[in-house]
């Protein structure tokens, strides 16, 4: 990988590593699954996931609401789910893995059997097409992005157009196009790294060895039953890293180049300079800089949170990050190389390539709110 001096200077002076905020479904029982035969009660299209309420007769003859878990707003509307997909008041078999506690009437893997006899699932929405089966991905070889055959995948650079300028829709996802299971974007940990960090999602293990003392006992202290609230806040990440394609829109003008996504924008300060350490943003403040043309972007200025890194694993004031962008030959896509760091958490770099192709056919998803009490929403009796 070819890094501008801009880059190569940042990196030797600070290093930094970054990983997907993920939700960890160890809290279900996966060779369980309990089925509801009812209604829609509830609808919550918000972060960190999404949420479907089914008030009906289970298996036992017994009549119970459960919320089934989906994943996050981003995720479904990239596998054909919509807002409106299920409202309240539609007929439907709902069915789901329940947690091993026992304690809640929640459900995870969620898949729904529509009136018309249709079946929707967390990958698979209403009228979608099975993912092309000659797409294989799953984990890639260390250093080398190549494709070993273990799940569906899908080619994401499929109708990417060239664009004369920047501005434009774009689809983010891993540099060959290929999506899949995230171990095509990031290095594998060791088992054991896995072990002692077991509660930890798999994206935030990958980068548990360069974290410092203080990162390592946040990543121990935090269990994967533990509830997902604390993260429930506005996504601190844009696009540094991802498991699921989304939409990016880029509007470059005088001064200013601007990225937006589920209703929030960044906007990048072209030969600017970042404010006083202590004025802080949910998304930082990004300042660009152009070489010919490309773009190296420097963000600083987090707000604190709990789950800044990834899940479970909190970002200080301290944190930033580096987005390189460049043109592809034939200009149908933007490659993209991110750096992270935070020196109260980290002690050496994570990189991570990621690819922006040039879609007009797109939509942006809507601003998504946020729920901050889903796992307690229906205690069990």
């Amino acid at each position: 990988m070819n890094y501008k001096p801009i880059l190569i200077a940042f990196v030797l002076a600070t290093w930094l590593p970054t990983t997907l905020a993920h939700h960890s479904r160890s809290m279900f029982d996966s060779d369980t699954r309990i089925s509801v035969t009812g209604e829609v009660t509830r609808v919550d299209f918000v972060n960190p996931h999404v949420f479907i309420y089914v008030e009906g007769v289970t298996e036992t003859g017994e009549v119970e609401e459960w919320g089934f878990e989906l994943h996050s707003p981003s995720h479904m509307n990239f596998n054909g789910w919509k807002t409106d997909t299920l409202e309240v008041g539609d007929p439907v078999v709902a069915s789901g893995n329940p947690p091993r506690s026992g304690a809640r009437r929640i459900a995870g893997d969620a898949s729904f059997t529509l009136a018309n006899g249709e079946v929707i699932t967390i990958n698979r929405g209403p009228g979608a097409a099975p993912a092309r089966a000659a797409a294989e991905a799953s984990t890639a070889s260390e250093g080398q992005g190549a494709q070993a055959a273990g799940g569906p995948g899908r080619d994401m650079s499929a109708g990417a157009t060239p664009n004369d300028g920047w501005n434009g829709l774009y689809q983010v996802a891993p540099p060959d196009g290929i999506f899949g299971p995230p171990g095509i974007l990031y290095e594998r940990p060791s088992r054991q790294v896995r072990a002692e960090f077991a509660g930890l999602s798999g994206q935030s293990t990958r980068f548990v060895p360069v974290l410092n003392e203080k990162g390592m006992a946040a990543g121990r202290a935090f269990g994967g039953d533990e509830s997902d609230r604390p993260w429930c806040s506005p996504d601190p990440y844009l696009f540094a890293h991802h498991e699921n394609s989304y939409v990016v829109q880029i509007d470059r003008g005088p001064g200013q180049f601007i990225l937006r996504r589920d209703g929030h924008e960044l906007i990048v300060h072209i030969d600017g300079e970042h404010p006083p350490a202590d004025e802080l943003f949910t998304w930082g403040y990004a300042v660009g800089q152009w070489e010919g043309e490309v773009l190296t972007v420097d963000v600083r200025n987090y707000e604190p949170n709990p789950w800044g890194l990834a899940r479970g694993l909190p970002s200080g004031a301290q944190k930033r990050v580096t987005h390189v962008f460049r043109w592809r030959e034939d200009r149908t896509a933007l490659d993209v190389d991110t750096t992270i760091f935070d020196p109260e958490y980290m002690t050496a770099p994570f990189m991570i390539e990621t690819s922006f192709f040039h879609k007009e056919d797109l939509e942006l998803s809507p601003p998504i709110a946020c729920l901050e009490q889903t796992y307690e929403a229906i205690p069990a009796e």
